[in-house]
């Protein structure tokens, strides 16, 4: 396997939006659907790291001319991975609170759906990477549920984990500041928000980075 689609729901009833996590040689992509090409995070061979936008995107933002390093919203390093070793490198957050119905026009083929968070719970997607292995990655031992194993050319394994958790108090702070982020970043470029927008934010929980799925909607008092 080089590449999956999941999302968190049921095709006809509430959802994430579509997600992509595939490899190319030894390079790791991540993006959502729901956004399309708008933003992607990258993790390279190299251990270079960054959640760009693409220039398209960039475009809807600024008439000035578009250089490379503006397309990079957040850059950082992956760890060292030593022998014998699988590090932690990304997750993605899914709150049930940001699950909506979504009626737009989508191919849904060949996308894996994954089960539901209960009320007050979030769905986290635990992406971890391995030394380069003869084969794939033992799994059995790990607290969480296996979804699949991606091997890149070098010999390493891109290894994906679900895991359901309470958004305890901290947590719901976590995503209301990942709300205002965001909000900044559109109404800061003259963009308005009719009704509510499907989009993500950048966590930094220590070593660990991670993207989360949003709903964000506009507050009375910006109008």
């Amino acid at each position: 396997m080089k590449e999956l689609r999941f999302s968190i729901g049921e095709p006809k009833s509430i959802r994430s939006s579509v997600w992509k996590v595939w490899v190319n040689k030894s390079d790791i992509y991540i993006l959502t659907r729901m956004l399309g090409s708008d933003s992607k995070v990258s993790l390279h061979e190299s251990g270079e790291c960054q959640w760009s936008r693409n220039f398209d995107s960039v475009a809807k933002f600024t008439n000035a001319p578009i250089r490379n390093r503006d397309r990079h919203i957040v850059k950082w390093n992956l760890p060292i991975v030593n022998e014998g070793e699988a590090k932690h490198i990304f997750r993605i957050i899914i709150p049930r609170s940001e699950l909506r119905e979504i009626n737009i026009e989508e191919n849904l083929k060949k996308v894996r759906w994954l089960p539901l968070p209960r009320t007050g719970h979030a769905v986290q997607i635990e992406c971890y990477i391995t030394q380069p292995l003869l084969s794939a990655p033992d799994t059995a031992s790990s607290p969480y549920n296996h979804i699949a194993s991606l091997p890149l050319a070098d010999g390493r394994w891109f290894v994906l984990f679900i895991q359901e958790i309470v958004v305890t108090e901290d947590k719901k702070s976590m995503i209301e500041s990942a709300k205002i982020d965001a909000l900044n970043i559109l109404l800061g470029n003259d963009l308005t928000i009719e009704g509510e927008l499907n989009a993500v934010g950048f966590t930094d929980i220590g070593e660990c980075k991670g993207l989360i799925e949003l709903i964000l909607q506009r507050n009375n008092d910006e109008e």
